[in-house]
């Protein structure tokens, strides 16, 4: 029985509750709970946090089937998305970071999708996405990401959702099963081959008609001069201009010089909406209704 039947199943809670899975501790997790000393080389390790790659702890749930592309320190966090302390710490402090645009674009994307019976947050994270589907009326809302220690965050907060472990270019749905596919802020952390094959494996989910909608960081930030977009956007344009150029994002150069939008055509997509702002583009377009 494949992810996309199980919502009609009696028995689909036999799925993994990720609200109730014992992760192992991290290095970074082991560190902060040590002495001072262990807490201070954690801090004194964020200079060169993106020099290091992620070290899975023994007995981490789906481990050796993360790809090596998510073992890369994101954000400068040490050890990226795999401990406790800091994912906790990265979601409930992303929308602070980004000056609540982050929430305003996820409740325009989840309204996109009202009317739906089955999407999927893809790249979930701490699932807010998912949340955001559930308050929009979408009766199955799934949730998948590659990290337990965020699938645990996301299955704690968003508990009428499911959340599942893999990635995006290989998805675990039935062909033609899902009304809709969301992505926030993922496809730019993904190796080009690597998003296109999403793309791929999102229209196969698809049924015909059926949406994808994602949001990705703008260009502007990273592209224009600190003083265009100050003169453009105020001090908010500053301000994201200069963490656009803080932030480790070890794709974030060959997402910019991909063609979007052929992309998309490339995997069968029509109907395509892409609007630039600061600090996202907002992407939406639609399976063809009148696949063979």
């Amino acid at each position: 029985m494949t992810l996309s039947q199980l919502f009609e199943n009696p028995e689909y809670t036999n799925l993994t509750n990720w609200a109730d899975v014992e992760l192992p501790d991290s290095w970074v997790d082991e560190r902060l709970a040590g002495s001072l000393w262990q807490k201070l080389s954690v801090i004194a390790s964020l200079p060169g946090a993106h020099k290091k790659k992620v070290v899975l702890p023994a007995g981490l749930p789906g481990r050796h089937a993360i790809p090596a592309y998510v073992l890369l320190p994101y954000h400068n966090l040490p050890n990226g998305n795999y401990s406790k302390r800091i994912s906790h710490g990265y979601i409930t402090g992303f929308d602070k970071v980004m000056l609540n645009e982050t929430v305003r674009l996820r409740q325009r994307m989840a309204e996109q999708f009202r009317g739906c019976e089955s999407v999927l947050d893809v790249g979930c994270g701490g699932g807010k996405l998912a949340g955001a589907l559930l308050a929009e009326g979408v009766r199955n809302v799934w949730g998948l990401d590659p990290s337990p220690y965020l699938l645990q965050h996301a299955a704690t907060s968003w508990p009428a959702a499911h959340f599942v472990q893999g990635v995006v270019e290989r998805l675990d749905f039935d062909d033609n099963s899902l009304d809709g596919v969301g992505a926030f802020f993922l496809f730019h952390e993904l190796p080009p081959k690597a998003f296109q094959q999403g793309l791929d494996d999102i229209y196969r989910v698809l049924k015909p008609g059926g949406r994808v909608v994602f949001c990705e960081p703008s260009k502007l930030q990273y592209e224009a001069s600190l003083g265009a977009l100050t003169r453009q956007f105020g001090w908010r344009g500053l301000y994201f201009g200069l963490l656009a150029r803080r932030v480790y994002e070890p794709f974030i150069k060959a997402w910019h010089r991909t063609d979007v939008t052929a992309a998309l055509r490339q995997a069968g997509f029509e109907q395509i909406l892409c609007e630039t702002s600061m600090p996202a583009t907002f992407y939406m377009a639609h399976k063809r209704t009148n696949v063979d």
